[in-house]
C-alpha cells in the first residue's frame, strides 16, 4: 500500500494553524497531506487556559528582549517579520497572542534547556531526515548561532541526515516573509526536502 506524504505542522507559541493555509494549499497542490492543529493556550484554544495572562517580566523576558534588536521599533512585533503588510495581518489577527504566561513561559524555558542538552537525541533514530530553517535575523534562533548549536548537537549524537537552511535577512516567521521572496523559498524547500 503507497501512502501520500504527509506534513504535521506543530505551531510556536502565539500562532494558529489558519494563519498557514498558503503554505497548505501548495503542499496540498503538490499531493503532500497536511493537518494541523491549536496547540493547548493557542488560537482558538486561546482564551479557554490560564495561558492568556502574562506579567510585566514575562514580557520583558520574552518578546520585548527579541524585539530591541530592531530599534526603532514600528511595533511591538517588528523581531517577527520585516514584511509590514504580513506583520498587519498577525497584530490585527484576535486568534494570535500579543504574550505568553508565566506558566508557558516556564514550560519553554525548561524545554529549551532539555532539547539544549545533546542528551536529548541519543535516542532519535540516527538516520531519521532533519530539516532545521531559520531566518539569519531571527532572535528567538540567536541569529542562526542556535540553530547550528542544535545542528551541532545532533551531530554530536550520531544524527547524520541533517539539513540546515538559514534564511538570508528572515525574521522569524519565515512562512510570513513575503516580499522578500522567503515565505516561498521555505515552501520550496519544504518541498524538496520531503520528496527527497
Amino acid at each position: 500500500m503507497l501512502f501520500a506524504p504527509f506534513f504535521q505542522m506543530t505551531l510556536q507559541i502565539a500562532y494558529h494553524p489558519c494563519r498557514y493555509k498558503k503554505f497548505a494549499k501548495e503542499l496540498c497542490s503538490q499531493g503532500i497531506a497536511v493537518a494541523g492543529f491549536d496547540l493547548r493556550g493557542h488560537g482558538k484554544n486561546l482564551s479557554k487556559t490560564g495561558c492568556a495572562t502574562t506579567t510585566p517580566l514575562v514580557k520583558q523576558l520574552s518578546f520585548e528582549t527579541y524585539n530591541t534588536k530592531f530599534k526603532p521599533n514600528n511595533t511591538d512585533f517588528d523581531w517577527l517579520c520585516s514584511d509590514e503588510a504580513e506583520l498587519q495581518k498577525y497584530i490585527l489577527d484576535n486568534s494570535c497572542a500579543d504574550s505568553i504566561s508565566s506558566g508557558l513561559f516556564w514550560q519553554l524555558l525548561s524545554s529549551m534547556k532539555y532539547t539544549g542538552n545533546g542528551a536529548a537525541y541519543k535516542n532519535w533514530k540516527k538516520g531519521m531526515p532533519i530539516l532545521l530553517l531559520s531566518g539569519d535575523k531571527d532572535p528567538v534562533g540567536d541569529f542562526g548561532k542556535g540553530v547550528k548549536r542544535v545542528e551541532s548537537a545532533m551531530k554530536k549524537a550520531g544524527i547524520s541526515s541533517i539539513k540546515t537552511h538559514l534564511l538570508f535577512k528572515a525574521r522569524h516567521d519565515i512562512f510570513h516573509e513575503v516580499n522578500s521572496g522567503c515565505a516561498s523559498q521555505v515552501t520550496q524547500l519544504i518541498e524538496k526536502w520531503i520528496n527527497s
